[in-house]
């Protein structure tokens, strides 16, 4: 069986390199950079039997496991749109965030285009941007509420944080309730797009205080490493080994 499953690689590998049938199978895989199949196959089944182990777990110690999906009727998905912020938008409470590679976030609030105040925080190490941007929105949201304020823009300069808000078909059970806490009835939140340095005052202003941020010590939230960093980690831990 072993000898079957090499043969059936071999025959792909020699169509992807465009190579003479007489090079080896060891050297198709250096030069296309696909493992022995016998190498993948483990892979493949320590990362489905990982992902099973912690797929339900909405925490991990104290860590969030930010890959939690949970299950809701069709029917109580709704899309939120996002607009495209421009300097004409500074009316009333504007809140805008930012996330950094640093990992290192923040939030700095305008009230009809004057700046108010500004909030930082630190994430750990293994967080992406992607989810430090979902939690400086969700961030924002917080603030809002926290402040009572019924009626207020949210900038973001990520887009794909925007359009897994708007999504239909997401279910991570942290954006949902990122969407529910934007639906409430009792307040109207507008989620707003900007182009990240491109000389708008709040989104430079945000990017500022993360860059300013950088010397905090103490962590605020702790969320374990996604699905996609554990995959790119078992796999090469299994081919090192």
């Amino acid at each position: 069986m072993r000898g079957k499953l090499f043969q059936i690689q071999r025959t792909g590998l020699l169509a992807i390199a465009k190579t003479y049938k007489t090079v080896s199978t060891f050297a198709l895989n250096l030069l296309t950079g696909y493992p022995p199949i016998d190498i993948k196959i483990k892979e493949e089944n320590e990362i489905w039997q990982q992902q099973q182990e912690i797929k339900n777990l909405e925490k991990i110690g104290i860590s969030f496991n930010f890959d939690y999906a949970t299950e809701v009727n069709p029917w109580k998905i709704t899309s939120i749109p996002w607009r495209t912020f421009n300097e004409t938008n500074y009316v009333g409470i504007t809140v805008f965030t930012e996330g950094s590679k640093i990992n290192n976030r923040a939030m700095v609030v305008f009230e009809n285009g004057n700046e108010k105040e500004h909030e930082i925080w630190r994430l750990n190490n293994d967080t992406t941007v992607f989810i430090g941007e979902m939690v400086a929105i969700r961030e924002a949201v917080s603030y809002c509420k926290r402040r009572q304020i019924a009626k207020a823009n949210i900038i973001s300069d990520s887009t794909s944080a925007l359009v897994s808000i708007e999504s239909l078909e997401e279910n991570r059970k942290f954006i949902l309730d990122i969407k529910n806490s934007l639906q409430d009835t009792n307040s109207n939140f507008l989620l707003w797009w900007t182009k990240a340095h491109a000389g708008n005052k709040g989104n430079e202003r945000t990017d500022f205080f993360t860059k300013k941020a950088t010397g905090k010590q103490e962590i605020d939230s702790y969320f374990c490493k996604t699905k996609q960093q554990r995959k790119t980690e078992m796999r090469k831990n299994i081919r090192q080994n």
